[in-house]
Parts: structure tokens; sequence; C-alpha cells
């Protein structure tokens, strides 16, 4: 979090996020050398090719330029197809001098690093080069002939603090990806991508928490069989944690870090579903599983003054019945903001004990917030958290191997080093004690960015400015200065020339510490809850972060411009595997209104992370503050676990195969080119899409119905098929008063339902529903996956294969699932959409039994056909075994 003024007798000190004014990114100096034209680039020699893996080495091609560093002499190319969808291009340092650490190669026990086949896969990809003038390699897709990446009449640059090297893009490119940042989901020409992690409050087109190297690029072309346009996607991974830029051009895209290698791994699609999934599965690891309850709805504030404010939030909720699964504090409940600590005058331990107690017996869960740093008091005292870490030397250091102590909300604080391999054993050893102390059922990690309040180690007066070796590398002020919001790299964090495990230094690091601090957090509640998913929502990310946590949006104030730049943001989440996310709904600061706190309340119902969260001396936000905004909440919270089972049937897909489960409208119609930038409206999965109200004092808004003529698209609500003469790329207008938020169901698709109640486990309990879309030729399809919705290793999976044609919707079943307590759960309603001939005579029947005629509801004119009260029917349980229902003439 990030606000103007601390809380009086912390720190003693205001601090704002300016910008730092002096510092001048070398992008903005016109001055600054220009690597492409003075340096030399390299020249390949020792080729050696085996089934799979091309080797050579890469020399110098003339004089040094040691534009801005020292260039390294020789280098080693490594090609390797490693599987059927995934070429990885390697270059780096022929000759690792350990002796003066010039350079530094992310390591594989840091982050994840893919493996390469023992043979030689069939694949679309094809890796070719030369040497004129200097060095090039382009990859090149077979299927179509189109070069998908080129260095060509570029240098490759690569020095001991900047790497260079430059790819081809088309006119008009169409570019998503390369995080994190506030922008658009379409990237253009101008954009400065950068990477170096900063606790800054949403800064748009400029970095902010994570780093994200990864892109996805679309291209259009007529299809060969039949001239048809379609679309061909790719994915491009470089897997580099140090501060980079990624500048687009008009017709290129040069990149630039300040360390590393240039790693680079290629994914061929060809759809962007299948980029998401070959980056995910193949390369940073598959999403985390989510535990069922964390879909529902959570509440927080940062300025809760005792655990009774707590309790007095909870029974609100509870008397407007607008249902809130969650319950989370901030930093208020701590004892002077000391991690694994309560403050026991405010907060104390067997008061919150019982608040948690009574929320598990209504079926509610309970979150706190931890913290990056720990508290340093100086020498060893009754805070036992630093005692062990301090003991066990798993603290980041100063050069001069003292304690690196900076400041953040306990005052002067230290961080883990998560290089250090006891650092992780640390920190969840803490994590599981805490949790024996206040039974939580999940973690919010904030502030690891890492985030400081001073420049340099502040609390022992250590200088920041420092060298590493005989070679002078200056990580303070390095010769190339990225574009980073904060100024100087080591501005508002730890200093870059602080000392970790093995005598790595902070900048080789830095943006990976928030990543290490996710998969400690995840290997404590592992620890703390045997056998359950872990849930993390963490700020700062890296590639890969998905398998261990989810993300918010962090520090968005409460406007209409921040509302719509959810959207976006989520989207390129959802690109890097990250499917957990949502924003602090109606804003962490700044005033909100009726009108705009509802609206976003609506929109944020169809987020996967769904939070209200608002900061410390804020107008109050909750939904029941306003009586209108109580009832548009109830209204949107109903469909969202209404169709809870669908949504959490997407994520194990996502952590399974690589799927998403919020989804740009792009993604379903790769063969539109008009689509790619469109970022206003979403779908949430194949089947469900959402138009927003995105501003003020507005009655319509335009929306989009892709697919063209082909495609229908039923109104959720009316529960009929939008008029026809949308046409691809056309806006329509929708009707959009007060409390109403445009969903609609895509036709070809069935969507799972379950009766919504007050909690998760409640609805978990009630009768099912089957909502069939049918599209033009009178067929859909859909899933339904099942199990106890918390353990890692569920004893009992069912999954539920939907499938209509002809007049018919099929069930199958496959696997078994209970409720624990033996609860049944049996199929109350299916709805048929777009039936278009049900007429005298037509009946309906379940697995060759006629259904009562009074349970059969036929709507010619809205062409609906609803079979209700098929409890009875179903005693046993709606998924106990398969089934079928028929319609028409028997």
């Amino acid at each position: 979090m990030v606000l103007q003024i601390l809380q009086q007798g912390v720190l003693g000190f205001c601090w704002t996020a300016s910008l730092v004014s002096a510092y001048t990114p070398t992008i903005s100096d016109p001055d600054a050398p220009n690597a492409q034209t003075s340096c030399p680039g390299y020249q390949a020699q020792d080729m050696n090719v085996n089934a799979n893996k091309l080797t050579a080495t890469l020399t110098l091609a003339g004089p040094a330029c040691n534009a801005y560093g020292s260039d390294i002499d020789t280098l080693q190319l490594t090609v390797e197809y490693q599987d059927a969808h995934r070429l990885a291009v390697n270059i780096e340092p022929m000759y690792m001098d350990s002796s003066n650490q010039s350079y530094y190669i992310l390591p594989p026990d840091l982050v994840d690093k893919p493996q390469s086949a023992t043979f030689m896969p069939a694949t679309d990809l094809a890796f070719n080069w030369g040497n004129t003038p200097s060095f090039w390699f382009d990859v090149r897709r077979n299927s179509t002939n189109a070069t998908l990446f080129s260095t060509r009449n570029t240098k490759i640059v690569y020095e001991n603090q900047f790497l260079e090297f430059v790819t081809q893009l088309p006119p008009n490119y169409n570019v998503s990806g390369l995080g994190e940042h506030i922008h658009a989901l379409r990237l253009e020409p101008g954009f400065v991508a950068t990477n170096w992690n900063a606790d800054i409050a949403d800064p748009t087109n400029r970095n902010m928490y994570g780093t994200h190297p990864f892109y996805m690029e679309t291209r259009y072309s007529p299809s060969p069989q039949n001239k048809k346009v379609q679309g061909f996607s790719h994915g491009v991974y470089l897997r580099n944690a140090h501060g980079l830029e990624a500048v687009f051009g008009e017709q290129n895209l040069t990149w630039r870090a300040i360390g590393g290698s240039i790693e680079l791994y290629f994914m061929d699609g060809p759809t962007p579903a299948d980029v998401t999934a070959q980056y995910t599965s193949g390369i940073v690891g598959l999403p985390a599983m989510q535990q069922y309850w964390t879909l529902g709805f959570h509440q927080c504030h940062w300025g809760y003054a005792n655990w009774s404010t707590v309790q007095y939030n909870i029974d609100q909720y509870r008397l407007n019945d607008i249902p809130l699964e969650t319950q989370w504090i901030d930093i208020d409940y701590m004892d002077a903001y000391a991690d694994f600590t309560t403050d026991p005058v405010h907060f104390p331990v067997d008061e919150g004990q019982e608040l948690i107690r009574k929320l598990h017996s209504a079926g509610q869960h309970f979150i706190p917030i931890i913290d990056a740093a720990l508290w340093w008091p100086g020498n060893l005292t009754n805070y036992t958290s630093y005692n062990h870490g301090h003991e066990l030397g798993v603290f980041i250091k100063n050069p001069d191997g003292s304690e690196y102590v900076g400041q953040v909300w306990p005052g002067n604080a230290v961080w883990p080093d998560w290089v250090n391999p006891k650092a992780e054993e640390f920190w969840a050893s803490e994590i599981a004690d805490f949790h024996g102390i206040l039974a939580f059922d999940g973690i919010w990690n904030d502030m690891n960015e890492p985030s400081s309040f001073c420049d340099g180690s502040c609390g022992t007066k250590s200088p920041q400015a420092g060298f590493l070796g005989q070679t002078q590398r200056d990580v303070n002020a390095p010769p190339y200065a990225i574009n980073n919001v904060q100024g100087e790299l080591s501005a508002k964090t730890v200093a870059t020339n602080a000392t970790q495990y093995g005598g790595v230094q902070h900048y080789d690091v830095h943006n990976i510490f928030g990543y290490g601090l996710l998969k400690a957090t995840n290997a404590g509640l592992q620890r703390a809850m045997p056998g359950k998913r872990p849930f993390i929502i963490g700020r700062s990310t890296f590639a890969g972060a998905g398998k261990y946590s989810g993300h918010w949006g962090g520090d968005n104030s409460a406007s209409w411009q921040l509302m719509y730049w959810s959207i976006p943001q989520a989207l390129t989440n959802a690109l890097f595997g990250i499917p957990m996310f949502g924003p602090d709904t109606c804003g962490i600061s700044g005033n909100t209104s009726e009108e705009q706190c509802g609206r976003w309340m609506q929109l944020s119902a169809f987020f996967p992370f769904y939070r209200n969260h608002y900061g410390i001396g804020e107008q109050g936000r909750e939904a029941w503050r306003w009586p209108r905004v109580a009832e548009w909440s109830r209204d949107t919270i109903r469909i969202r676990y209404s169709i809870l089972p669908y949504i959490y049937t997407l994520f194990h897909a996502a952590s399974t195969i690589g799927s998403t489960v919020m989804r740009a409208l792009q993604w379903e119609f790769p063969n539109d080119p008009s689509l790619f930038g469109a970022d206003r409206q979403f779908l949430l999965g194949p089947a469900i899409m959402v138009i927003p109200v995105l501003n003020t004092n507005v009655s319509s808004v335009d929306g989009v119905f892709p697919g063209g003529d082909q495609q229908l698209w039923y109104d959720w609500y009316n529960q009929t098929a939008i008029p026809k003469q949308q046409h691809q790329g056309q806006n329509t207008t929708v009707d959009v008063p007060l409390g109403h938020i445009p969903v609609y169901v895509r036709g070809g698709y069935i969507v799972p339902m379950q009766q919504p109640s007050y909690t998760i486990a409640e609805s978990r309990r009630n009768a099912w529903a089957v909502l069939v879309a049918l599209d033009n030729n009178g067929s859909a399809r859909g899933s339904l996956y099942l199990d106890d919705g918390e353990s890692q290793e569920p004893s009992q999976t069912q999954t539920v294969k939907f499938s209509a044609q002809k007049s018919s919707l099929v069930a199958n079943v496959q696997g078994r699932f209970a409720l624990v307590d033996g609860v049944v759960t049996p199929l109350a309603n299916v709805t048929v959409m777009g039936v278009q001939e049900f007429t005298d005579g037509s009946a309906v029947t379940f697995n060759g039994e006629k259904v009562d005629t009074h349970k059969v509801i036929y709507d010619q004119p809205r062409q609906l056909l609803q079979i209700i009260g098929l409890q009875e029917t179903t005693f046993k349980g709606a998924w106990a075994d398969s089934w079928e229902i028929k319609w028409g003439k028997i």
C-alpha cells in the first residue's frame, strides 16, 4: 500500500511516491550512445548440430564498443527444439568467471527453467542464422513461411551491464503482454515496457509491481484453403530477471537489459489459447488450483480499530443479505506493524480467535496481511520471528556483512534473502507457528517489490553505493539507466548493492524478490494446513508466480479510468498464467460514489478474484453502505454464485492444461482482426460475455457481439437470442439503467449452475440447474468438474461432459463425488435457449421416461424450453449417473 502520510509516531516523517526528477532514463537522453551503430556485433563459428540441438561460438566482429559496460568477447549460442511447439535460443558468456562476478545468469533453482526433449520433435518452428553483416538469427513458422522473430540487419550487443537485441515487427502489429503495466491490451509504437518492480500506485504506462517479459503476437493472413482471414498467434518469453526495457518502434521491438542473458523461448501457437497453454504448461508452470470458497466475495479495509469493528462489518453484510465469503484484515491487527504478531490492546489474540471461530462456524473465512519485511529491533529481543531469522542468517546483508536495514511500516526493517536456501524454511516455519495462534485460511502478501520508505540501508546508515569485483561494475547507477518510474534503481526499495547469499547482489535478483516471498508463503501454508491448496494474493510477481499465488491490481484509486484499466490488467495477467486476479473494487483511495461503487461491484463480480478494499482515513465503501448498492450487489453476486460451478471448472482447466479463465474477445475469436484491441468488455471462459458500464451518468453503452451472423448470443436475463443484425466489428448500443450490467451467453455452450445461497458452503448443497445455449445448428457443449473444493490431491473427483444436438441433451458422468456430509444435490431445472420448434404433440423425456407436462414450459416467441421440478427424478443426485433429456415429437 502507498499513502502520502504515515501514521503519526510510526516513523516520524512523511513520504510521497513522487518521481525522482533528477533521474534521466537513457532513452530520453539524445546524446546517449547508439549501440546499434557503435557496436560491432558478433560472428558465429564452430557450429555443431545434432538431432534437436545447435551450438556455436560467437566472437566480437570488431573492436569492443563498451557502450554501457564492458563487451563480452566470446559467447555461447545454444538452440534447442524443446518440444513440438517450443524453440529455445540461449546466448550467454562462454566463460563464467566466478571470481569477479561481472555478470549474473538466472539459475534454475530460483526460477524454473524448462527442460529439453531428448529427441527431435516434429515442430512448426525453424531456426535460421547468418553472419552478414554480423551474426543474426530468425525464427520462422514453416506452415505459413512467416518470419516470427528476426534480428537481421541489427547488432546483438552483450556487455556485462547491458544487453540489446532488436526484432522486426510487421506494420500495425498486434502484440499484448510485457507487464506489469496499466495500459490498453494492445501495445503500440512508442510504448516502453520497463521491468523493475516498484511500489507505485498504478501509474499509467510505467513499470509497477511485477515483471513478465513475455508477449503474444497475432498475425492475420488469408487461409491457403479458403482465402478467409485466419489468425496465427505465437509467444516470446525472455527469461531474464534483471531490469530491462522493451521499446516498441513502428516496425520493431528493441530489448535492453542491464544484466543476465539472452534466454529466449518461442511458442508456435497457433491460436491464442495454444500460446497461453504452451507458456504455462511448458515453461513457467501451470496456475495454482484455487479452493472453491476463494471464488466468493471478499471484504477488506485498512483502518479497522479493533476486532469489534471487524465484526461489525461482518454483521452488516449479514443484516443486508449481501453474501460475504471472506473477511480480510490489513496491518491494523499487528503489534506495532510487526509480522506474525497481534496488537495486545486493540486486537488481542483471544478475541481474534473467537471472531475466526464464528466465521468458520458460519462457513466463512479469514485472511490477514503479512508483509515482506520484518521489524528490526537492533538486537535480540522478545520478537521471536526476527530472532529466528537472525540466528539462521537469512536476512539480506550490507556489503560489509551486517544486516541491511531499511524502513517500512514497523520502522526499521529487514528482508529475508530468498537466494539463501534456508530462507524459505524459515518463512514457512513462521507462517505455520502463526497459524497456531490465528487460524487463518490464506495469506495476503504486500510490499514485496520489495518496498522501503527510504533509500539505502537507512537503519544502519550503511552507504548504498558500491561496486562489485574487479570489473568495477556499478550496480547503483549502471551505465544504462532504464526508464524506472521511481527514478534511481534503489529509490524506495532495497539498495541494488545489498548483498545476498553467495555474494549475489540485489541488483541481479530484485525483480524476483516478490516471487520468492510468494513461493515461501505457499510452502508455509502447506505446512500450516497440510493437504489443502494454499490461497495467496500477492502484489509483486514474476513470470511463473501464478503457480504459487493470485494477484490483485494494487493501489488503484476510485476512478472510472482505473475501473476500465482493471480489464486489460486482468487480461494480461491471464496471459501471464495468473488467472486469480481482481482490482481493489471501488478503489483503495479517493472519493467514490453510489453510482461508481455500484457499477464497480457489478463489474468485479465477473472477475476471478472479487474483493472490495479501501484505505485508512478514506470514505467507507462497503457494499452495505448504500441501500441501492446493496441491492445491485445482491443481484449480481447471485449471478456469480449461480455460475460458480462453471468458474470452478474453468480454474481446473487452467491448472491442468493452461487455459485462461477471464478472456479477451480475440482469444475466443482469433480470426477477427477487429477484436485484437477490444478490452472494454470480456469473456468469462468461452460462454459468458460481460459488457460493463465504465463511465459515469450513462444510460447506454456500446458493445460488440463477436462471431458475425453465424454466432448466436443470448441475453442472460430474458434468455432470448440477440437479433442477428449485428455484424463483425460493429458496435451495438445496449441499455444500461442503474443497477443493470449486461451479461450474455454464447450460443453453442452449456453452463452448469447451482442455486446460490449466502455462503459457498451453503451454495454447494443446493440443487443444480443446466443452462443450454444452442447454436444455429441446434448444438452446444460444456463441462463440469467437481471435487471437495480444497484438497491438493482430492480422493474423489468427477467430470461431467455435456453435449446437446438433435433435440437431445446428454450428461456423460465420469468418476464419483459426494459432499463429505452426504448431502444429495439433485438436478432441479434444465433451460434450453434457441429451441425453434416445440409444437403440439411434443414432449420431454428423461432417460426415456416422459416428463410430466406441468414440468415442461415452452415459450414460442422466446424459443425457450424450460424443464423444471426434476428433483424427484434425480433424488440420488444430479450426477449420480449419466443421463439424457430429449424434446420434440415422441
